[in-house]
């Protein structure tokens, strides 16, 4: 039975998503609980994709992340 192989490209992720979800969870700020949680979801997704697709799965979601991210705070301050 094989281990799973990590990838270093998920690596800073899992590592700022559980940040943001502990910042988040102690100042029961949804946002930065929310972006956390994603954070965490992109190392995960990166971590199992393989030594070229990691960075591809980082890239895409990080972009989709970080515009959704400024959408919603704009939608927010125009409302």
């Amino acid at each position: 039975c094989a281990l799973p192989i990590f990838y270093p490209a998920s690596v800073p992720w899992l590592f700022a998503g559980t940040v943001f979800v502990t910042i988040g969870a102690i100042r029961e700020e949804l946002p930065a609980l929310t972006l956390g949680i994603i954070l965490i979801a992109i190392g995960l997704g990166s971590a199992f994709a393989g030594p070229v697709a990691a960075w591809l799965v980082t890239g895409i979601g990080l972009a989709v992340a970080f515009v959704s991210f400024a959408a919603v705070r704009i939608v927010q301050r125009h409302s």
